[in-house]
């Protein structure tokens, strides 16, 4: 029985190296793990996802948050982005999941860039200086879900939230599924600097072992008296054929 025992331990001690190991047979670490990750995106021809971000706010004494904006308070944002590096063309748009009903689209031709917002007067297009800095402008009523993944397709930073490459002290966990699909779990902190009332940010993301694209993150942004948890989950597909409309310069939200 005893042997039995430990012969079964031992092919679990196997399976979970082999489940952490790369094609070459050789165990990845964090860094290399996020190397290649970022290298997928940078050389992607096209990308597209659609997503969702869930949010709740909880104080510091442990109490659900009642109202933060209604915005946000238990709400689902459902994303989605399009995009074609050979012509220059980018999509993202989002739409919370709420009312008041609420839907943000950014599109980009080369250099032409226009967003739509349903709380703009008479929902008309406005000229964007830079697909970059529209972007960053949506980070936060996006629930940072318009700078994530973006910043790693164009591999530029956008402001107003951490982005991936800003994570300090990755290490890889172990493997997970993820949506049905085996995923490597890293474990990283996003440093808050001189605040000495906020902590540093733990950051958790799921890297598909095939594709090395991601396909959630957890985070838990500390705002001082309230603390976010926040997960945003990926359905990616990379190297694709994007369909026109796709990436059509046109408001995603006329659509709905």
């Amino acid at each position: 029985m005893k042997t039995r025992r430990l012969a079964g331990f031992a092919i679990i001690v196997v399976c979970e190296w082999l489940s952490l190991t790369s094609s070459f047979g050789q165990v990845m670490t964090g860094k290399q793990i996020l190397e290649r990750m970022y290298a997928t995106y940078a050389s992607a021809k096209t990308y597209q996802d659609v997503g969702t971000v869930q949010r709740r706010g909880v104080k510091k004494d442990k109490t659900l948050l009642d109202c933060i904006t209604p915005e946000v308070k238990l709400a689902a944002i459902n994303f989605g982005t399009a995009f074609v590096r050979e012509k220059q063309q980018f999509k993202f748009h989002f739409d919370l999941d709420k009312k008041p009903y609420s839907c943000y689209t950014i599109a980009a031709f080369g250099k032409q860039v226009k967003s739509w917002w349903t709380y703009r007067p008479k929902k008309k297009a406005y000229d964007e200086e830079s697909l970059i800095s529209s972007l960053g402008a949506a980070v936060g009523i996006s629930g940072t879900s318009s700078g994530k993944i973006s910043s790693l397709l164009l591999n530029k930073e956008i402001s107003q939230n951490w982005t991936i490459r800003q994570v300090t002290n990755w290490r890889l966990i172990k493997n997970v599924m993820q949506d049905n699909r085996t995923c490597y779990l890293l474990e990283g902190f996003v440093t808050n600097g001189n605040k000495a009332s906020r902590r540093d940010e733990k950051v958790n993301i799921y890297v598909d072992t095939q594709t090395f694209l991601v396909l959630r993150i957890d985070d838990q942004p500390d705002m001082g008296d309230i603390v976010y948890f926040s997960t945003i989950t990926y359905k990616p597909l990379i190297n694709k054929v994007v369909p026109e409309k796709a990436v059509a310069i046109v408001d995603v939200c006329a659509e709905k």
